[in-house]
């Protein structure tokens, strides 16, 4: 099949577009992506901007806890667990903006840290690929306004992120991993 001119500038420019809300958002370690929301409008509208992902200071300490905790038998990894992390000195958080970031930890762990801007809960599906085999994986519902972390005690080549969706949250109201 031979493309015309303006059919392959057309594709060309399709390729290098911003990945849309409503696709699934796939990362590879050292990938972030940013979701710019307007309040009252649907996750599917947000504009989307992709980047390198950068360690903060905050980062770094929670994921040396959570290694920590995975190492000395902490109980994480099990589907259904969530644990408060140390450190009141986050940056904060964008109104309106989610943002994944996906690490690798010394290239035997990995780590997704999501920055949930909205004034509601996130929940969300993800799928990850180990050893070039793809399944679906546990990750936890991340509080309005709050930062959450996923760990993985093995290195993942890729994680798909889909189904984002806010959710009401009330103070008191019980953090569901699924």
């Amino acid at each position: 099949m031979r493309l015309g001119l303006t059919t392959f500038l057309a594709l060309a420019a399709l390729a290098a577009a911003p990945v849309a809300a409503a696709e699934d958002i796939r990362l590879s370690p050292g990938e972030a992506v940013t979701l710019r929301t307007v309040a009252g409008e649907p996750l599917a509208a947000a504009a989307t901007e992709r980047s390198r992902a950068e360690w903060g200071a905050h980062d770094l300490r929670s994921a040396r806890e959570l290694v920590d905790l995975n190492q000395n038998g902490g109980g994480i990894g099990t589907g259904d667990d969530s644990v408060a992390l140390s450190g009141g000195d986050a940056p904060p958080i964008p109104a309106q903006t989610i943002r994944f970031k996906f690490f690798h930890i010394a290239g035997q762990h990995s780590l997704l840290v999501v920055d949930n801007g909205l004034d509601e809960a996130l929940a969300y599906r993800a799928r990850i690929t180990v050893a070039g085999r793809t399944e679906p994986t546990d990750v936890c519902l991340v509080l309005p306004n709050r930062r959450g972390y996923e760990h993985w005690p093995y290195a993942i080549e890729r994680i798909s992120l889909s189904e984002l969706r806010p959710l009401p949250w009330q103070e008191g109201d019980r953090v569901t991993c699924e």
